[in-house]
């Protein structure tokens, strides 16, 4: 006999046979699975769609972080290949004159995108003559690397070594604080000390040299401005703590104001000690900075509650008793002007040094590569002459002076009077009128004379001037002397004596820094050797060359190298002729016209690209334009030249800007706007004078 659970599900009826067996496939694992795996495939189709998405935008945020971090290369092999690919059919012509006008036309096209671009370093880009001159037998490869040091290279070496003598003697300290101390200390006079320090230094020294110089010295400057007047308000405050003592004092119980809801606050929510901007004298900080503080911890309040005390601090300024009141706005306003100065001074030390570094040969990198092919084009056509170390001053320094004169102006205007009319207009609504009698912050005589004991001390820190300092300047004057003797007009028996190979400005400048390797600059060796006691004498120079090679901007000679290169494979190539010949529909244009058009075209060119390289590419170009169209060569040339230096709007324009504005900390909008009324000004400027006095010096 068999039990229930022996019995044959066959033998069962076929209504509870069929019930089973539905519930055995119910209860089948397989069919559980089977059921939860679709279940979840139709729950997963969301998130799997999601997902994708999400593994997509994260495939995109990676080409995008990888196409910002290495743009310069992808845009770098993009550019040699359109630009390959645009110039084949000349390169790959049998005919030699296209092959080598092909081959030229793909230098001068890439090294313009890469020097405008700046994907590679400059002084890199430089070197591509060397590799496509040979490449595409434009020129021989000793005619390519001959441009890398020739007469005009030596020249700036020179002067920067020069320069960099300068500060190693520390006499650029000297030389700035003793002409600031001269000229006075007020703000104005701050600002004239300062840019005749740099116009005169710019004269003879590169640029970039002279910014470098002067910007440890501004910034010393602000430093004891700030400590002068910080000085001299804390003195000023104890009087006004004892005048509102007694206006209160004097003061009727029922004339004083009701407590507000700040004063109910906790007295932490009041004062807090630190000291970050907002802070008094006496090291606490005002009440609307440490209340916004107190309330960042509060975050649990609710939002009326919240906001209710913020509108009662937002207002606890006007609500200060006066000396409190006074305390707040002065410091407020002495904050404003420090920044102001700072940015006033850093901003006339790079732009003057642009401006200045235009009024001799030596003072800019863009001012030797115009004699360069001046020269050059001489060789061609001989009513081209190059201009001498006197010559160039007699028409840029005209041009330079009023400039730099208009700059003084508009930087006093705009910085000292300018900003605190605009910040007056904007406050004049939210002073409380009982407090409008008070004084705005001036630097008063006796900050004054605190800001000149401190720079009179920095004076008296230097010592006595030292036979170094004397040995720098006497080599200085001398090269100098030499430069100018170097002119036939002014020394015609030089010329005589040395004839026919005649000395560059390249030879004295090399003179002078091998007399900087030779001569001793301690007197301590000359009392030994006077003494005979050799092993004691120390034979220490004038210059060190370790000093030197550390700090000389070696890649100025590569940048500079670069483009007399580019125009040596470019002329080979016959490019000038080609572009000579494009240009001959310019020629209806009237002279003005066109001279306005290259000045402007060179200023803001120079904003987004170096000076040197933009002077490298325009003057070729400007040359064959004057011989084509019968126009005096320096007529183009030579105000050109001069605009490429004058980059005032963007940090990276020139070294000079880029100097001032990483040590002022500024916004871009503090150099643009000034830079844009200086751009459209000094290019006027120079068109006006070009037109007049360049007219009487070259009789254009």
């Amino acid at each position: 006999m068999k039990s229930d659970d022996d019995v044959n599900p066959g033998t069962l009826p076929p209504m509870v046979s069929s019930e089973m067996s539905a519930m055995s496939l119910l209860s089948s694992p397989s069919i559980h699975n089977n059921a939860d795996s679709s279940h979840e495939q139709d729950e997963d189709d969301p998130l799997t769609s999601a997902s994708v998405v999400k593994v997509a935008k994260k495939k995109k945020n990676k080409c995008l972080s990888f196409t910002k971090a290495y743009w310069k290369f992808i845009f770098g092999i993009l550019v040699t290949i359109i630009l390959l690919f645009i110039f084949l059919p000349l390169i790959a012509d049998k005919n030699q004159k296209r092959h080598k006008l092909g081959g030229g036309g793909f230098t001068m096209a890439l090294m313009i995108c890469l020097w405008l671009t700046e994907v590679l370093p400059l002084a890199v880009t430089g070197l591509i003559p060397v590799f496509t001159g040979p490449m595409f037998n434009i020129v021989g490869s000793d005619d390519v690397v001959y441009q890398y040091f020739n007469d005009t290279i030596l020249l700036v070496v020179g002067g920067i070594s020069l320069a960099q003598c300068f500060e190693f003697s520390n006499l650029h300290k000297r030389f700035a604080l003793k002409i600031i101390l001269l000229v006075g200390t007020s703000p104005k006079m701050l600002l004239l000390g300062i840019m005749l320090t740099t116009s005169i230094l710019s004269l003879f020294m590169n640029n970039t040299s002279v910014t470098a110089l002067m910007c440890p010295i501004i910034m010393a400057l602000i430093e004891c401005i700030e400590g002068g007047m910080r000085c001299f308000l804390a003195k000023e405050f104890v009087e006004y703590e004892m005048e509102a003592e007694n206006e209160i004092a004097e003061e009727s119980p029922s004339k004083k104001k009701k407590s507000s809801l700040v004063d109910e606050l906790p007295s932490e929510l009041k004062t807090v000690s630190g000291g970050r901007r907002g802070t008094t004298f006496d090291g606490t900080q005002t009440l609307p900075l440490a209340a916004t503080a107190i309330l960042s911890k509060h975050a649990h309040l609710k939002a009326d509650s919240v906001s209710t005390i913020k509108s009662e601090i937002g207002s606890s300024i006007s609500n200060l008793p006066i000396a409190d009141q006074h305390k707040i706005e002065q410091q407020k306003s002495m904050e404003a002007f420090i920044k102001n100065t700072k940015q006033m001074l850093l901003l006339a030390n790079c732009y003057t040094a642009n401006l200045a570094g235009t009024g001799l040969i030596t003072g800019s990198g863009t001012n030797p590569i115009l004699i360069s092919y001046a020269k050059q084009a001489e060789l061609q056509d001989p009513t081209v002459v190059a201009p001498e170390f006197f010559g160039w001053p007699a028409f840029a320094m005209v041009p330079m002076v009023l400039n730099v004169v208009f700059l003084y102006f508009f930087l006093m205007f705009y910085f000292l009077t300018g900003k605190k009319c605009l910040t007056r207009l904007l406050k004049s609504n939210k002073v409380n009128p009982k407090h409008k009698h008070l004084k705005e912050f001036v630097v008063t005589k006796d900050v004054q004379d605190i800001i000149k004991n401190s720079l009179q001390e920095a004076y008296d820190g230097l010592g006595k001037v030292t036979l170094h300092e004397i040995e720098v300047i006497v080599i200085f004057c001398t090269v100098v002397s030499l430069w100018i003797m170097t002119d036939p007009k002014i020394s015609p028996f030089v010329h005589e004596i040395f004839m026919p190979t005649i000395p560059s400005l390249a030879t004295p400048a090399i003179l002078g820094v091998l007399a900087m390797f030779v001569i001793p600059r301690k007197t301590e060796f000359f009392r030994h050797v006077a003494r005979c006691e050799f092993r004691k004498a120390k034979f220490e120079t004038v210059m060190e060359w370790d000093y030197l090679h550390q700090n000389f901007p070696w890649g100025i000679v590569l940048l500079l190298g670069g483009g007399f290169a580019m125009s040596k494979v470019t002329t080979g190539a016959g490019l000038n002729d080609v572009l000579g010949t494009t240009l001959k529909e310019l020629q209806n244009i009237n002279q003005n016209v066109l001279l306005i058009l290259v000045i402007y075209i060179a200023t803001y060119l120079t904003e987004v690209a170096s000076n040197t390289a933009i002077a490298n590419i325009l003057l070729p170009v400007l040359f064959t334009l004057s011989h084509d169209f019968h126009i005096h060569p320096m007529f183009l040339t030579f105000p050109a030249t001069l605009a490429c230096s004058h980059a005032f709007m963007f940090p990276v324009s020139t070294p000079p800007n880029s100097i001032a504005f990483a040590a002022g900390k500024m916004k871009i909008l503090d150099m643009v706007i000034p830079g844009m009324v200086l751009n459209v000004t000094t290019g006027l400027v120079l068109f006006v004078c070009t037109i007049t006095w360049g007219r009487v010096v070259y009789d254009f």
